[in-house]
């Protein structure tokens, strides 16, 4: 009866899953979550959870789960490993009525001819309520050089799958913005929108001195947002061909809302 009245997912607040030396997810003291009614929480101590050494000299996903079995009448931690692929996808979850699983986190497992470490951690936290912010730092690449530029940002879930983000970044003296693409790491992957256009959103180039820019930004599949500016022709191109003035006191903002992986 209680997964009628309680959601699945993790309370806002929860200390993250990271990432160990090797093929390790770390489950921190104080995680909990609900699946389906049920409670997990991790007490005093951490809890580790170790990956199987890659065969193949190919690439996968492996995704950390909780798992409510039926019969069991209990939530218990496991990782999922993924099928290698030179474009590897994180396993499926069970959800059936025998086990019900919901995704925690996931990493990519390198290839057999690589050292056994897992990178790139992907959290994937849903939460039992709508609408509570939670702070994230975003990865940006792209630039020049990034130097000493502070980049800030918080996202929410508005509804089962749906996402809410914004973020920004603060150039410093010696920050070169270049002419590449500029990407920010988002803080759930996106879902493939098949042969849709990728989530769009808004973004704006705040110059230390004069007038705010409006520019574009799209989120797409995987951990990546894109950030355009605008042309003459109002045509998409990458920020340093316009060029901008990038550096001390300027700033990169944007928000976006996207459907999850």
């Amino acid at each position: 009866m209680a997964r009628l009245f309680a959601a699945d997912g993790i309370p806002p607040g929860t200390p993250y899953v990271s990432l160990g030396a090797g093929l390790n997810f770390v489950l921190p003291a104080g995680f909990e979550a609900l699946v389906r009614g049920m409670y997990y929480r991790v007490e005093s101590s951490a809890t580790t959870k170790t990956g199987v050494a890659n065969a193949n000299t190919l690439p996968r996903v492996d995704r950390l789960v909780l798992r409510l079995s039926y019969s069991g009448d209990s939530v218990t931690a496991h990782i999922k490993q993924g099928t290698p692929s030179s474009n590897a996808q994180p396993p499926v979850l069970q959800q059936d009525d025998t086990t019900y699983e919901i995704g925690i986190a996931m990493a990519r497992c390198p290839g057999s001819g690589s050292a056994q470490n897992y990178s790139d951690l992907w959290l994937e936290p849903i939460w039992t309520d709508v609408g509570s912010w939670v702070s994230y730092t975003p990865v940006w690449s792209g630039f020049a050089q990034i130097g000493g530029a502070v980049s800030t940002g918080r996202y929410k879930r508005l509804a089962s799958g749906l996402i809410h983000v914004v973020g920004a970044i603060l150039g410093a003296s010696d920050t070169l913005l270049g002419g590449n693409q500029i990407t920010a790491s988002l803080p759930v992957p996106a879902r493939d929108p098949g042969n849709a256009a990728a989530f769009p959103g808004a973004a704006q180039y705040r110059p230390t001195v004069g007038l705010w820019r409006n520019m574009a930004c799209q989120a797409g599949l995987g951990t990546q947002l894109a950030l355009y500016a605008l042309d003459g022709s109002n045509q998409l191109v990458t920020p340093g061909s316009i060029p901008l003035q990038f550096g001390g006191g300027s700033s990169f903002c944007f928000q976006v809302t996207y459907e999850t992986a």
